[in-house]
């Protein structure tokens, strides 16, 4: 296996439901080099309950870069990789709705949860 071909993933969301949303993720590779590691301003704001749990509120994601624009940098950072996420089915999930509530396409990507290796 080369280490190159992977990448760990993590995000940070508004919250656990279907029209929740990504307001932080981070992408680096198996040598800690950081290749994305942004705040997303969410179409939606971040309860308080929620803040209390992450510590990012809804004036940390005023100024953040869109969603658009956040996934197109992970499309580019993760071209030819496959993505290790431990709560893959999470994650994968809330990219899935954070594209939809911004209306962009999801394109599926190459996944691999590390707990079953």
């Amino acid at each position: 296996m080369d280490r190159d071909q992977f990448v760990l993933l993590d995000t940070e969301t508004i919250g656990l439901t279907l029209t929740d949303q990504i307001i932080e993720i981070s992408v680096i590779d198996l040598n800690g080099n950081i290749l994305l590691n942004s705040l997303v301003k969410p179409t939606i704001n971040i309860p308080a309950e929620a803040a209390s749990i992450h510590g990012i509120t809804n004036a940390m994601v005023h100024d953040a870069p869109s969603w658009k624009a956040i996934y197109k940098e992970l499309r580019e950072v993760t071209v030819g990789k496959t993505l290790l996420i431990y709560n893959d089915e999470y994650d994968i999930g809330m990219i899935e709705n954070t594209c939809i509530a911004n209306k962009i396409e999801f394109k599926n990507l190459r996944i691999l949860n590390p707990n079953v290796l």
